[in-house]
């Protein structure tokens, strides 16, 4: 048995979320749709049951949440995990904003404007919005630690 290290295991971790357009999700008409295309967006997740620690917790979200990070190169990563479709989705939507970022860009993103352009503001729910931000500032604290020291080791 094989154990990896935070960098090598970085495409263990790694979903595809080029999916993700923010314009098609602007097109859609209604809430409705919008909540069905985040399900849709958390699909694009995969299952990370090495995540699932006390460690990886985010603190801040009502539904059980874990969020890794790895940088490589100066750009970080970052592996999420919920229970909650929703909050899925939603961090599909957040990963796919700061994924490959460095320090700089990533403490410019402005987070309140997304929620704003994308009228998340009015539709998220008090406890869905703190957990959606709580994502956001854990990313943040993730990344100021530095270099892949916050991503499990995999065994395969």
């Amino acid at each position: 048995m094989q154990k990896y290290t935070a960098a090598p295991s970085a495409d263990i971790f790694h979903d595809d979320l080029s999916a993700i357009n923010i314009s098609q999700l602007q097109s859609l008409q209604g809430w409705q749709a919008r909540y069905k295309q985040f399900v849709i967006w958390g699909k694009l997740l995969s299952e990370k049951p090495t995540l699932r620690t006390d460690t990886y917790r985010v603190r801040g979200c009502d539904t059980a949440a874990w969020l890794g990070h790895w940088e490589i190169a100066g750009k970080h990563q970052f592996a999420l995990d919920a229970d909650s479709k929703i909050i899925r989705g939603l961090g599909a939507l957040l990963l796919s904003q700061i994924n490959d970022k460095n320090t700089h860009t990533l403490k410019q993103f402005n987070i309140e404007r997304l929620l704003i352009e994308l009228d998340l503001k009015h539709h998220l729910s008090p406890s869905r919005s703190n957990g959606f931000l709580a994502l956001f500032h854990r990313a943040l604290k993730l990344a100021a630690l530095g270099k892949n020291t916050s991503m499990p080791s995999v065994s395969g």
